[in-house]
């Protein structure tokens, strides 16, 4: 596992206050420039089978964003993002939540079966290791890794008798952690240098989002940038900006 490194490091090296959707690898940066968008998972042929919550909450196939540079330090250290200005966030294609809304809302239906339901949980918890590991330690600390047992999570969910009380309490859940279009930017401004541990905001665009908006302001690139991509950010990206982690620069 790679060192944790603050996002706020990064995000105390760049003069405002963005959103950005990173990107783990130069292929996918590559195609995105050239094409000038950040395309849907559908509209590339990645969307991922599974994912319970994400089709419930009807964001499964959409464009994901943090508000500040999350996937581009923390564990992830992803080299590459896209920088828009936070005013995009009042369109219309975009929700923003005041949390991570995937990993609260698993929490939140662990929290259901505790209190309402402890023989289900410890039903959970005999169906693989990963699971007993896992509602070990969310009976301990009251959180976990759901990532690493989704699939027995959503098995159980789907089949569980009651889950229609536990879809009533992920809706209440969901709508409390939106923020209105008209106050997202601000919201993620207000929140946008806080802890990494109280600094969980999840934006989502439904549509597709064009690198020509004039809320798009330009590239992070850690490392060296490939001759290729170079050439497409000269002849397609003047003006914009480019920044390293460190540096920041004008691509002319």
């Amino acid at each position: 596992m790679k060192k944790f490194i603050s996002a706020l490091i990064l995000a105390r090296k760049f003069p405002k206050k963005t959103i950005t959707h990173a990107v783990a690898d130069k292929e996918t940066f590559f195609k995105i420039i050239k094409d000038s968008k950040i395309k849907t998972p559908s509209e590339t042929k990645q969307i991922k089978e599974g994912k319970f919550l994400e089709s419930f909450f009807k964001i499964k196939d959409c464009v994901y964003f943090s508000a500040g540079w999350e996937y581009n330090s923390t564990y992830h250290q992803w080299p590459f993002a896209f920088i828009f200005k936070t005013d995009i966030l009042k369109e219309k294609n975009f929700e923003t939540f005041k949390t991570f809304i995937i990993s609260q809302a698993w929490m939140n239906v662990l929290r259901y079966w505790r209190d309402h339901d402890l023989d289900y949980l410890r039903s959970l918890s005999e169906y693989s290791q990963s699971a007993k590991k896992q509602v070990k330690i969310f009976l301990k600390n009251d959180a976990c890794s759901y990532w690493v047992f989704e699939n027995e999570l959503s098995i159980f969910l789907d089949s569980y008798k009651n889950k229609k009380k536990i879809f009533n309490v992920l809706n209440k859940f969901k709508d409390s952690n939106v923020v209105k279009n008209s106050s997202a930017p601000s919201y993620v401004k207000k929140h946008f240098f806080e802890d990494d541990n109280k600094r969980r905001m999840e934006i989502v665009s439904h549509e597709r989002v064009s690198l020509d908006s004039n809320n798009f302001l330009g590239f992070y690139i850690s490392g060296r940038i490939p001759s290729d991509v170079d050439k497409i950010l000269r002849n397609k990206f003047k003006g914009k900006i480019l920044f390293d982690g460190n540096k920041i620069e004008v691509i002319k």
